[in-house]
């Protein structure tokens, strides 16, 4: 056994002593004492053993009791006289010395105890799941908006893309993982493990997924790829299993399929902007024959757009057969148009979701294909429509520029043109 060897065997018992004891001692403490302890603790060992008692007891906690942990968290608030006297100090003397003590005063106290929380094992995860319900709850109540903003912050700091770790995902993926791959799937349900084998085994199909290495068993967040000769118009000549299929040599585009988050706590935290690029650049790398990058996307939000500014023709899709739906293309064609060209929103960003999400992430939407999907899921939500946008890794940084900036949408000149002419 090397010296180092020795030194670091010697810390793990030592840290191992001091748990056991810091466990002993606060096993019959309540959660609001554990929580005090934790801010005001100095030593490392301590806060980190009391930090596994308070993640013992959060792990399989019910609603009420989250809601229970959140009002305590509450009364660990900010000391606003503290802040204000620091203030005051800072005004008169804006010294480094005062300008520290600013900051240390107007951090809340639960920020620490998160913090401690974090650099335990297991804290980071428990934290995430700490925030899913954070954001259940805030709905029914605004006070855990402080919270919630709070412990966004930090996620949003922790969880920046340097820290990210870009992973392929394919069939001889550990089948833990492979199990959160069929869990989280929001956009094409998996509904099993033969389906899910067709998505990840053919050449012609490639799935990534980011990860963080505090959760490295779970995927923050994972991209469907279908490799084709063309831009695909309907969702069954990805998904059917009796598609015709091509050779990574063949193929030259790459179709995004499927996007999906798979962490409720990280709601808000963006991902897929980082991971589409990412992985557009390291599949051009592998492949070079692939020129065209392109998603097939659903339009989530259109019914509802509907229902609320043609509320006669959503009762009619609402009730017409499945077999004369053709004969609305026409109309359809019309109001997609309108919804996706023209916004009703007070910031004047898309009314569309998905759109928000590709066109501020440097995409063009190219083409807009009605009944691309028949599922009835698809229809009750889009009217069974779906998109293409094109990334074009050259100028998706100035497009990107272009919609925060000046709130400029890259939409092409043909539906462009076809909204003008309705107006």
């Amino acid at each position: 056994m090397t010296i180092m060897n020795v030194v670091f065997d010697t810390v793990r018992k030592q840290l191992k002593r001091t748990q056991r004891l810091f466990n002993k001692q606060n096993s019959k403490k309540n959660i609001k004492t554990l929580i005090g302890d934790l801010i005001s603790v100095k030593g490392e060992s301590a806060a980190l053993a009391i930090s596994q008692q308070i993640i013992g007891h959060i792990d399989g906690m019910t609603q009420d009791q989250f809601e229970e942990v959140f009002t305590i968290l509450l009364e660990f608030d900010i000391d606003t006289d503290a802040l204000s006297n620091a203030s005051k100090n800072y005004k008169a003397n804006p010294s480094k010395y005062n300008f520290n003590k600013i900051k240390e005063a107007s951090k809340p106290n639960w920020e620490t105890a998160f913090e401690r929380i974090n650099e335990c094992p297991g804290g980071t995860s428990c934290l995430v799941n700490l925030r899913s319900n954070l954001i259940a709850l805030e709905k029914n109540n605004n006070n855990y908006g402080r919270l919630d903003a709070s412990l966004k912050n930090m996620l949003t700091a922790w969880f920046n893309k340097g820290f990210l770790v870009l992973e392929e995902i394919s069939w001889s993926t550990s089948a833990e993982i492979l199990e959160k791959i069929i869990e989280y799937e929001a956009v094409h349900e998996i509904s099993s493990w033969v389906e899910l084998k067709h998505r990840l085994e053919p050449e012609d199909r490639e799935c990534f997924a980011y990860f963080h290495p505090a959760m490295p068993n779970e995927p923050l967040i994972f991209v469907e790829v279908a490799l084709m000769n063309q831009v695909p118009e309907k969702i069954e000549s990805i998904l059917s299993q009796g598609r015709v299929r091509v050779t990574k040599e063949q193929s030259d585009t790459a179709v995004f399929y499927s996007i999906s988050n798979c962490q409720v706590g990280l709601s808000g935290i963006s991902f897929g902007n980082f991971l589409i690029k990412r992985v557009a650049s390291e599949l051009q790398t592998k492949l070079p024959n692939l020129k065209n990058f392109v998603t097939l996307s659903p339009v989530p939000n259109f019914r509802i757009w509907l229902d609320k500014h043609h509320p006669d023709f959503a009762e009619t899709l609402s009730n017409i057969d499945v077999h004369e739906r053709q004969s609305l293309l026409e109309t359809l064609n019309t109001y997609s148009a309108l919804y996706f060209v023209n916004s009703d929103r007070d910031d004047g960003l898309p009314n569309d979701a998905v759109a928000r999400f590709h066109l501020g992430n440097g995409a063009q939407l190219i083409s807009i294909n009605q009944f691309g999907d028949g599922s009835q899921k698809a229809w009750e939500s889009g009217a069974g429509m779906m998109v293409n946008y094109e990334y074009i890794l050259s100028k998706v940084e100035e497009r990107h520029e272009d919609y925060h900036r000046e709130n400029i949408h890259s939409i092409s000149k043909e539906i462009r043109h076809l909204a003008k002419a309705i107006n």
